[in-house]
């Protein structure tokens, strides 16, 4: 059986925020249930919706900076393009990630995170397994970084080589410094 959102907080907090907060003052012991709610585009900012429920809510579009998200329950809710920036979650439960992002390229990312479990395995495995393995490595020194790469892998580690040595460079990666004389502490 589906949930359905009590009308009258939802009538309350889609008023003014300060209506809401004043509701919030008064009725201490009340748990705000949101849960199926459509709150897309609403300004929520600086609303007090602490333990509130939005499970399966709409809040797409919602501006809920600043807003306090204590002990408040998100399953199934839909968050996206909602600004929660400076927004209270302690101790909030998130059962999906709940993420606000500055750019169109890290929404897809974060989209495809939640929506694609082998991409999410992928890139989660990479962030947790990783080995930043940074040298240069001459051909003379290649079994060496072999050798550190096979065992890395044996051990369920993924190795990430930076690699300075350029070919033709005689082993060196950078300009030679200069020869220029140290400054004396004296003028």
């Amino acid at each position: 059986m589906k949930s359905m959102a009590n009308a009258g907080h939802v009538d309350i907090v889609r008023d003014r925020i300060d209506h809401w907060n004043e509701w919030r003052r008064k009725n201490t012991k009340v748990v705000p249930d949101f849960a199926g709610a459509d709150l897309s585009e609403l300004n929520l900012a600086g609303a007090n919706l602490a333990k509130a429920d939005f499970s399966g809510a709409k809040l797409a579009g919602t501006n809920l900076s600043g807003a306090n998200l204590a002990r408040a329950k998100f399953f199934r809710a839909d968050l996206s393009q909602a600004d929660l920036s400076q927004a209270s979650f302690f101790k909030a439960n998130l059962s999906q990630p709940v993420l606000s992002v500055d750019s169109l390229q890290t929404a897809q990312l974060v989209g495809m995170l939640l929506h694609h479990e082998k991409a999410r395995y992928e890139v989660f495995s990479i962030t947790l397994n990783t080995v930043l393995v940074i040298g240069r490595f001459p051909p003379e020194r290649k079994p060496v970084l072999l050798a550190i790469k096979d065992a890395l892998r044996r051990v369920d580690y993924s190795p990430l080589v930076l690699d300075f040595h350029l070919p033709g460079s005689g082993g060196r990666s950078s300009p030679r410094p200069s020869r220029r004389r140290p400054r004396s502490g004296r003028r």
